[in-house]
């Protein structure tokens, strides 16, 4: 962690992909590779605690405040992903 998205303003879709999957498998405590952008959200544990933490990640990294109602919405790391646009 520690990456601040808006240090690079050139950086591609792909490249968005890989550091937003990195940094939540990381914050997520999830197994290197088990995550993807077409993970359903039901597939782990996503409680309260993972809420608030996907949060404060998506703030610190991306600089994007969203809701835990938008979260929540959310069936697929893809959905959430497309919250960043």
């Amino acid at each position: 962690m520690g990456y601040n998205f808006n240090q690079n303003l050139k950086m591609t879709n792909n490249e968005k992909e890989i550091l937003f999957i990195k940094e939540l498998t990381s914050n997520l405590d999830l197994e290197e590779g088990f995550l993807t952008l077409d993970t359903e959200i039901n597939e782990i544990d996503f409680d309260s605690l993972a809420i608030l933490s996907t949060i404060a990640t998506l703030d610190s990294v991306f600089k994007v405040t969203i809701s835990p109602d938008q979260l929540t919405k959310c069936k697929t790391f893809r959905e959430i992903l497309d919250l960043l646009n």
